[in-house]
């Protein structure tokens, strides 16, 4: 007859290490009264037994303590050799308490006397469960280790990236620094404060300032104090249109002009996010001017009116006959100082006419070189004349 409550048993794959007949089929049907389904093996050799233990998987194993040539502590070492994760039951009719002990030592999760076989099943299940929270914690273990080696090689990683890309940037900025330097012109980076950020030897030769006292200094405290406003308008300039130019004097170095052109800096949404440029020392540049005002001066003295011919007859030469037209954007203020250069007035003539400050004067006069194209006052003349500028009162080179 078929057992109703079959298919509802807890399937259990045993082997036995057991030479008496009788005590294993005690063993199965204990067993199964316990409600197991049971695929069973035996062995009662040294042989067979490892022959078992290679061929399959056990849940469980229970050994007899005494068998003829063999023993538990054989079974223990070929489990530990084959299934180690596989629980041992030690089951004997007679077995002293010291050679128990030696036996769980050994590994064996428990022991049974032959006479007390009802106890069998609840010491299985509790072996199963032993087992199963051994080879939990030996995953989460294994887990944790392989997890471990993981982290560890990817920060390996990542250092040597790290390395790898800071070498990359301090190769980087030795060469920006190398470029710099080679300017012969002042170079300067400042933050959306406008203090220093970056700068080359030039400037630190101009400022007459070592490089930790450079570092984070306004470049308010490097010009002279007097020329603060036109510093603040160029500021303005910059912000308002991206790009100034301006005359100012360092304060270690005053009797030497410096023509700043800078760029305003922004991020992608527009922000300001500092300013660069270059300061060129442009004292040869006015010297040249100087000299040639002076050669005008000395062939047109007391001549004005040659002066006003010889800039007729260039006007006609450099012409086609109709003057030609300007493309250039001036605001009225520029173009009054334009006017005034036209008429032959000098910078100090310019600022008593217009009311002006004679450094604002003179940044004007910088910035509409800029825009003319032009590098000498010379120069701006011609242009502005072939244009209509300076029709007025004849002109006066003082």
């Amino acid at each position: 007859m078929v057992d109703p409550t079959l298919n509802e048993r807890e399937p259990l794959k045993v082997l036995l290490v057991e030479d008496h007949a009788d005590d294993r089929d005690l063993m199965l049907l204990e067993l199964r009264r316990a409600g197991f389904s049971i695929e069973s093996a035996s062995a009662w050799t040294r042989a067979d037994t490892e022959s078992q233990l290679r061929e399959q998987e056990w849940q469980v194993v229970l050994s007899d303590h005494a068998m003829p040539g063999f023993s538990a502590a054989g079974v223990l070492e070929l489990l530990q050799q084959h299934q180690p994760q596989t629980p041992c039951i030690i089951i004997s009719g007679a077995i002293g308490e010291d050679a128990a002990v030696r036996l769980l030592q050994a590994g064996a999760v428990d022991y049974l006397n032959k006479n007390s076989l009802e106890r069998l099943g609840p010491a299985i299940r509790r072996a199963l469960q032993i087992a199963e929270a051994r080879r939990a914690r030996e995953e989460a273990e294994a887990a944790l280790l392989e997890s471990e080696r993981r982290l560890r090689e990817l920060n390996e990683n990542l250092e040597q990236r790290v390395r790898e890309r800071t070498d990359e940037v301090l190769q980087q900025s030795r060469l920006l620094e190398t470029a710099i330097n080679t300017l012969k012109d002042a170079f300067y980076l400042l933050d959306e404060h406008g203090r220093l950020v970056r700068w080359n030897s030039a400037l630190r030769s101009a400022s007459g300032l070592p490089d930790d006292r450079l570092r984070s200094l306004p470049l308010s405290q490097l010009v002279r104090r007097e020329e603060a406003p036109v510093l603040e308008e160029w500021f303005s300039e910059l912000k308002d249109q991206g790009r100034a130019t301006c005359e100012l004097r360092f304060s270690h170095s005053p009797d030497v002009p410096y023509e700043f052109t800078g760029a305003l800096l922004t991020d992608r949404e527009g922000n300001i996010e500092g300013f660069c440029g270059i300061a060129h020392n442009v004292a040869a540049r006015n010297q040249t001017e100087a000299q040639l005002k002076e050669a005008i001066r000395t062939v047109i003295e007391d001549a004005s009116w040659f002066a006003q011919s010889v800039l007729d007859k260039m006007s006609r030469v450099t012409s086609s006959g109709a003057a030609p037209e300007s493309d250039v954007d001036l605001t009225d203020r520029e173009a009054e100082v334009l006017e005034c250069i036209a008429l032959g007035r000098n910078n100090e003539q310019i600022a008593q006419e217009l009311d002006l400050s004679y450094a604002t004067v003179r940044n004007y006069v910088a910035r509409l070189y800029g825009k003319l194209g032009v590098h000498s006052r010379a120069e701006a003349v011609i242009w502005a004349r072939e244009r209509g500028f300076g029709q007025g009162d004849p002109i006066m080179l003082t």
